[in-house]
């Protein structure tokens, strides 16, 4: 039985192992530095000079406990990691590196799914204007926290008013503010009845997926949006119909990747953009969630 074996056997009371005989030349693992190995420390009163020994910390083992344990782990994420790159080189080999089933290529680099943004107040309403504008607040995204593969899950909320027959309205996902790359876009969506007053629009879901990471790193989004109407939309007919859509980066023509440098803090925007401006056309955010996937 080796020294480790001893040391966390679930089976063994640690403070009362058997003493080693000494660890002076580290031979049942990292010497302890208190007691040189010996397993014993020498203590001398001040007041009437007497010497004694009495068991060292290290449980007189004379072993560097904390030492041992942190060798053990940093064997242990070395051996995790040469089995996740066996796995990966056995999955290529056999199934041309797209996995086999139930196992994506690689184990987990100990990420989880988590909100990283969101909203607690209402965006500034759009209104009495056809210039795109922020529906609501930026979110920031950091620098190079988008690697290969990464995914951001975006879900927004809020109200939206006309009187103006059937205005149109157009959700965008730019990187960089206003002015920046689009990775989503809604098209134009016609708001189909004549008037409403706060009906509800929603973007369920936008999925931004890194393809590529770096300075020209690339995004590929895709999601829909709905935009309701003042009543339920009667089956077989257009009228009171919500507008419905599922879109990319074109519209609901053919997605691509964007390209965009990832390696820069950088505001992740959600536009919207009247088709003329009217005080009786009023667009509101009020929730505003952003989910990072792995």
């Amino acid at each position: 039985m080796t020294m480790h074996d001893i040391l966390f056997s679930a089976t063994v009371d640690p403070t009362v192992l058997p003493p080693a005989h000494h660890n002076l030349f580290g031979q049942h693992g990292p010497r302890c530095g208190p007691c040189s190995g010996l397993g014993r420390v020498l203590r001398v009163s001040p007041f009437d000079k007497v010497r004694s020994t009495s068991r060292c910390e290290c449980k007189g083992t004379g072993v560097d406990l904390a030492e041992l344990m942190a060798q053990e782990r940093t064997a242990l994420y070395q051996r995790v990691a040469d089995l996740e790159s066996m796995i990966t080189r056995l999955s290529e080999a056999r199934w041309g590196g797209l996995g086999y089933p139930g196992y994506g290529g690689t184990l987990s680099r100990q990420s989880w799914m988590e909100l990283v943004a969101w909203a607690t107040v209402d965006g500034t309403p759009i209104a009495n204007s056809g210039a795109e504008a922020i529906v609501m607040p930026n979110i920031t995204i950091p620098a190079n926290y988008q690697q290969d593969g990464r995914s951001l899950s975006l879900k927004s909320y809020g109200r939206i008013s006309w009187t103006t027959g059937s205005p149109t309205m157009r959700f965008r996902l730019r990187w960089g503010g206003v002015g920046g790359n689009v990775l989503w876009d809604s098209g134009v969506m016609t708001c189909t009845s004549a008037a409403v007053t706060n009906a509800l629009w929603s973007i369920p879901e936008i999925i931004v997926q890194t393809r590529t990471n770096g300075a020209t790193g690339t995004l590929f989004a895709v999601g829909n949006c709905f935009i309701g109407s003042a009543a339920a939309p009667t089956v077989g007919s257009a009228t009171n119909a919500p507008a419905i859509g599922v879109f990319g980066s074109a519209g609901d023509d053919t997605p691509a990747a964007v390209t965009c440098d990832l390696t820069a803090d950088t505001a992740l925007s959600l536009t919207g953009t009247w088709s003329a401006a009217s005080a009786s056309n009023t667009l509101t955010g009020h929730v505003h969630e952003l989910e990072s996937k792995n």
